[in-house]
């Protein structure tokens, strides 16, 4: 397919370019100074001959403006603004699929969620999320596949996150984000969430309907080096998926008695390696 990828040199879109360019697909990713994706004219210009659209644009600001709205107005544009063009462009030319990627922070937080579940009060800088979901919707009305991924906290490479931050009520590693990008090419029309296995957020939906599962190992160089400081290995690396003796385990559920917390006594450099084997 010939993808269209804007935000292509961004966090989510190297994670996805290699993947895609390695599953044959032929991909354009204009640089911001290449494509105004507020201007019409030059969208429709780009999509014109795309087979597919992903919208990865944004302008994501540090947790810690949360609170100071007008921080994220750019990023608002990009997702409400910029994918109403995109999805005009599209719908005006041949494309068949548009890929939306928005978050999982609109659930209610006190309780286990899944894409059923009726969304809570969402804060003012989320609400473009939903914007750039109905224009994904808009899409699919018109009889093309429009889907929408809503991601957990991204962490690794180029997130700001070292870890995953299991307060959020949903992880998931850019890396992983990347391979269900790649995977939404391929799904019907609708939202799917997208976020490690064993969340209150449930991916159900997502991994039944592409078989996709989280696959990204843990960084164990970095792990070793906390070890060598004297200090415990965080739960977080434990709730990951490892993989051991070539076998994939949800550690999450212990399925096989490996890893957990550090037994007490135990010596921490021994104990690691023997989870890292």
């Amino acid at each position: 397919m010939r993808l269209l990828i804007t935000g292509g040199t961004g966090v989510l879109g190297r994670a996805l370019g290699p993947l895609a360019k390695a599953a044959g697909h032929d991909l354009r990713t204009p640089a911001r100074a290449e494509l105004d994706l507020f201007a019409p004219a030059a969208v429709a210009a780009a999509v014109r001959d795309a087979d597919a659209v992903l919208h990865l644009a944004t302008r994501i600001r540090p947790l810690d403006l949360v609170q100071q709205p007008e921080e994220w107005r750019e990023n608002d544009r990009l997702r409400a603004e910029a994918s109403a063009i995109l999805v005009d462009a599209a719908l005006a030319a041949r494309v068949a699929v548009y890929v939306q990627p928005t978050v999982t922070f609109v659930y209610p937080k006190d309780r286990a969620v899944s894409e059923d579940t009726p969304l809570g009060d969402v804060p003012a800088i989320l609400r473009s999320a939903l914007v750039a979901e109905q224009q994904a919707e808009r899409f699919a009305k018109a009889g093309r596949r429009g889907v929408a991924l809503r991601f957990g906290l991204l962490d690794g490479p180029g997130t700001g996150n070292d870890r995953p931050k299991p307060a959020f009520g949903a992880t998931l590693h850019v890396t992983d984000a990347g391979r269900a990008l790649l995977a939404a090419l391929t799904l019907a029309s609708g939202i799917y969430n997208v976020c490690r296995d064993g969340e209150r957020i449930s991916n159900h939906r997502f991994s039944q309907a592409t078989g996709w599962h989280q696959n990204t190992r843990p960084n164990m160089a970095a792990v070793y080096q906390i070890a060598r400081r004297g200090q415990d290995v965080q739960n977080w690396m434990i709730c990951a998926v490892v993989l051991l003796d070539g076998a994939r385990i949800d550690a999450t559920n212990n399925r096989q008695g490996v890893c957990g917390e550090r037994p007490a006594g135990a010596d921490r450099r021994k104990w690691w390696r023997g989870v890292d084997r």
